[in-house]
């Protein structure tokens, strides 16, 4: 198989430190990993801090540029793995390809009740509300990305709906 790594342009050079081939998709996402304010809304597991962070940091991109870049980044693959951060853009291209479609999440996503998501840790006060937490985080950010994903899908990807 060939390997190719699909990420921003930041991640370029680590990418061919280790002689991989590469291929560019437009934005930013880690970039605003990088500041201050975001690290400590991380830190404290502030996650409506982080949401309107995050939506701002998008606001300096053309976000149906971006998505589109998915499509030709990933073009000819015969299967795409994702990391978090791009999970649903790069599970809607998988669809649109019918390729298989890997998530690699590192971190707990099934809903447990023996402790709360991370980034929610901060308002959950009870441990009956830990399993709870799991549905809220995923619904929250659903709805800041169903904005643009289902328009792209019908629009550019001809699919239907998540």
């Amino acid at each position: 198989h060939i390997v190719t790594i699909v990420t921003e342009k930041r991640m370029e050079p680590l990418v061919k430190e280790f002689d991989l081939s590469y291929s560019s998709i437009l934005g930013d996402s880690i970039g605003i990993l990088f500041e201050p304010s975001y690290q400590k809304a991380l830190r404290d597991g502030s996650i409506f801090t982080l949401m309107k962070a995050t939506e701002d940091w998008e606001k300096k991109f053309n976000k149906r540029d971006v998505l589109n870049s998915y499509i030709d980044a990933c073009n000819g693959a015969d299967v795409i793995i994702s990391g978090a951060l791009s999970m649903t853009i790069t599970y809607c291209v998988a669809e649109m390809m019918n390729v298989p479609w890997i998530p690699v999440i590192l971190g707990p996503t099934v809903p447990t009740s023996e402790f709360p998501i991370w980034l929610l840790k901060s308002v959950i006060f009870f441990s009956c509300m830990n399993k709870w937490s799991y549905r809220l985080l995923f619904w929250l950010l659903w709805n800041q990305e169903k904005k643009f994903i289902n328009p792209w899908r019908r629009e550019v990807l001809k699919l239907d709906d998540i």
